[in-house]
C-alpha cells in the first residue's frame, strides 16, 4: 500500500486480543483511529460529535442522530477502557471536546499510512486489515479459523467468513488456501483447520503446505486471550490470567469448560511445587473478582449514562418525557416511559423529566407543577375541577413561554394559585367555613384566605381562555 511521509495512525497490537483490557469492537478501533488521525502537534485531538460525524468517511449508522449516539457511546467506552480522557461533557453534540490518548499497551504495535486510512470504505474490512497487518511479523502470516475471527470481531463466525471472503477479493489481505489439514474437533466431529493470512500473496502455495503450522502458543486452540495459562515456559501467573480463568469458569459451553480444565491441570501441577501458591492465589482471586466487579460496574454505569444522555438529547430536541401508568395495568407501580410531541399531552398523573438551570436531568411530578406540594409544604388541598383548571393554566404558561422553563413555570403558577385563592374568598365562594380548612393570613389581605379549595368550589369562568 502506499506511503505517506511518515503521518500514521498508531494501532496496537491490544487492540485485536481478544478477551484482553484493551480488546476494541469494530466501532471502538475505528473512532480511536479518526482521533489519532485528527491528532495535533500537542499529540490532542480537538474535535466535536458533530465534527466526527461528518469527518467520519465511513459513517456509523444511516441516519445522522443515530450515527451521533453511536459516536457518544463509543467515546465513552474508550475513555472506560482507559485509552483516552476526555475533557468537556458529552452533553450537546456542539459542545467542544479535547481528547488526549493513554499508553499503558505492549510496545507491539502496526502504523496505518494517513493516505491508506482516508481511504477506508469499511470499518469491518478495516479492522481485518489492521489484525492481518499486525501479525506480518510472524513467520507464515497470521493463522486463525473463522471461530477466532468472529472472537476478534465480535460478530458471527458466518459474518466473519463473509467479511474475510470480501477482504480477499478486494485484495486487502491474502490466503493460503492449501495450507490446512483435517483434525478431530472438540466435538468428535472433522473440522477446517486454521488458514495462514498475509498482507502479500503466498508464493508457493505447495511449498507452503509442506511446511508445518505455524504454532501459536497462545489462542492457538482457543477463540479468546488465554494469558500465561498455556505458555509452556514458566511464566507467573497474574491477576490477569485470574480474571481470564474466573470469567470462563461462569460459561458453560464446551470450549470455555475445556479451558478452565487445561487451567486446574497447571494449578495441580503448581501446587504440587509450591505449598505456599495457595496463599499466593488466593490473593491474585480476590484482585481478580474486585477488578471483574469494577469492570461490571463501570459497563453497568456507562449504560445508566448513556441512558440518560440519549433522554437529555431527546428533551433537548423538543420532546416532552413523562412516567406514566403503562395502559390496562393492574399494579399502580407499572408505570412506563413516553415520549409526547408537545407538552399539551400530559396529563396529572404523570412524572416529568426536564433539564435544570444546571444542564442536568431532574424529575418532578404534573400534580406537584400544579399544586405547588412538595415535601415541606403540604397545605393545598384542590378538587380535581380546581387541579383540571391549574393545569390549564400550567399549559398556557409553557404555550406562551415557548419552552418548558421550571423557574417561569414554579414562579408564575405560585402567582396564579394565589390570585384564585384571594378571588374565590373575595367573592365569598364558599359557602361555610369546613373543619379542617386550612387558612393563610400573610398574603397583605385584612382577612386570612382559605387556602384548601375543596369540593365547595364553584366553576370559574375563565375568561382569558385560548386554545392551544
Amino acid at each position: 500500500m502506499k506511503k505517506s511521509n511518515g503521518q500514521f495512525v498508531m494501532l496496537y497490537n491490544e487492540f485485536r486480543e481478544e478477551g484482553g483490557k484493551y480488546h476494541l469492537t469494530i466501532d471502538e478501533l475505528y473512532l480511536y483511529s479518526v482521533l489519532r488521525r485528527l491528532v495535533n502537534f500537542k499529540d490532542e485531538t480537538i474535535v466535536n460529535v458533530d465534527v466526527l460525524e461528518q469527518y467520519s468517511r465511513v459513517p456509523f449508522h444511516s441516519r445522522a442522530t443515530e450515527s451521533k449516539k453511536i459516536i457518544k457511546q463509543t467515546l465513552s467506552t474508550l475513555k472506560e477502557k482507559g485509552l483516552i480522557n476526555i475533557e468537556g461533557e458529552l452533553t450537546k453534540n456542539s459542545q467542544l471536546l479535547k481528547i488526549t490518548f493513554n499508553y499503558t499497551f505492549g510496545e507491539g504495535h502496526e502504523q496505518i499510512n494517513f493516505d491508506d486510512f482516508d481511504n477506508v470504505t469499511d470499518k469491518t474490512l478495516f479492522y481485518i486489515y489492521f489484525v492481518v497487518a499486525s501479525w506480518k511479523k510472524v513467520k507464515g502470516g497470521f493463522a486463525s479459523s473463522y471461530g477466532r475471527w468472529a472472537s476478534i470481531l465480535d460478530v458471527s463466525s458466518k459474518t466473519a467468513e463473509k467479511y474475510i471472503n470480501l477482504a480477499i477479493e478486494k485484495e486487502l489481505i491474502y490466503r493460503s488456501y492449501s495450507d490446512y489439514t483435517d483434525e478431530m474437533a472438540r466435538s468428535g466431529q472433522k473440522k477446517r483447520d486454521t488458514y495462514k493470512y498475509s498482507l502479500t500473496p503466498f508464493e508457493d502455495k505447495k511449498k507452503e503446505q509442506d511446511k508445518p503450522q505455524e504454532s501459536l502458543q497462545i489462542d492457538s486452540d482457543y477463540p479468546f486471550n488465554t494469558g500465561n495459562w498455556l505458555k509452556e515456559e514458566r511464566i507467573d501467573l497474574t491477576v490477569d490470567d485470574y480474571i481470564i480463568y474466573l470469567e470462563q469458569m461462569k460459561k458453560d459451553d464446551p470450549i470455555s469448560q475445556d479451558f478452565v480444565a487445561d487451567c486446574n491441570k497447571r494449578r495441580k501441577v503448581i501446587f504440587s511445587k509450591n505449598d505456599k501458591f495457595k496463599h499466593v492465589e488466593e490473593k491474585l482471586k480476590k484482585s481478580a473478582e474486585e477488578e471483574i466487579s469494577n469492570r461490571e460496574q463501570k459497563k453497568k454505569q456507562a449504560k445508566e449514562q448513556q441512558k440518560e444522555q440519549d433522554k437529555m438529547d431527546q428533551i433537548k430536541d423538543g420532546k416532552i418525557l413523562v412516567e406514566r401508568l403503562k395502559s390496562g395495568a393492574t399494579d399502580p407501580f407499572d408505570n412506563e416511559e413516553v415520549y409526547l410531541d408537545s407538552f399539551n399531552k400530559v396529563q396529572l398523573g404523570d412524572g416529568f423529566y426536564f433539564i435544570d438551570s444546571n444542564n442536568e436531568l431532574t424529575s418532578t411530578t404534573i400534580d406537584a407543577l400544579v399544586t405547588g406540594r412538595t415535601e415541606d409544604l403540604d397545605f393545598y388541598h384542590y378538587s380535581d375541577d380546581a387541579k383540571d383548571e391549574l393545569l390549564y393554566k400550567l399549559k398556557e404558561i409553557v404555550h406562551f413561554h415557548g419552552r418548558f422553563d421550571i423557574n417561569v413555570v414554579e414562579k408564575k403558577m405560585e402567582s396564579i394559585r394565589t390570585e384564585i385563592a384571594r378571588t374565590y374568598n373575595a367573592n365569598k365562594l364558599y359557602d361555610e367555613d369546613w373543619e379542617g380548612d386550612l387558612f393563610h393570613d400573610s398574603m397583605g389581605m385584612e382577612q386570612p384566605v382559605n387556602l384548601t379549595l375543596q369540593e365547595r368550589k364553584r366553576e370559574f369562568d375563565n375568561k382569558y381562555k385560548i386554545t392551544l
